[in-house]
């Protein structure tokens, strides 16, 4: 199984790699492959988690995107993790 572009529990967002003219950092999820989880512990007690969806993405937007990611260049794939 290829796991080089897993984004794993320990990860961070800078670890995710910008994509395209837009320079966007871009996560594509799927299914998940088997079920994982964690004992979440807040390692600093002053910062709080958060996160917020900002939108949802209408059906054409997802459908650019996709294109956007089928029609990179290999090597950009290959340096910026493209599915």
């Amino acid at each position: 199984m290829d796991t080089k572009h897993w984004i794993f529990n320990e990860g961070r967002p800078a670890d995710v790699p910008k994509f395209g003219e837009e320079g966007i950092r871009v996560i594509l999820l799927g299914p998940p492959l088997f079920k994982r989880g964690w004992s979440g512990g807040r390692t600093f007690s002053g910062l709080r988690p958060e996160m917020k969806l900002m939108r949802v993405m209408s059906k054409g937007e997802v459908a650019d995107w996709m294109r956007k990611l089928a029609e990179a260049p290999q090597e950009e794939c290959r340096t910026n993790a493209c599915v």
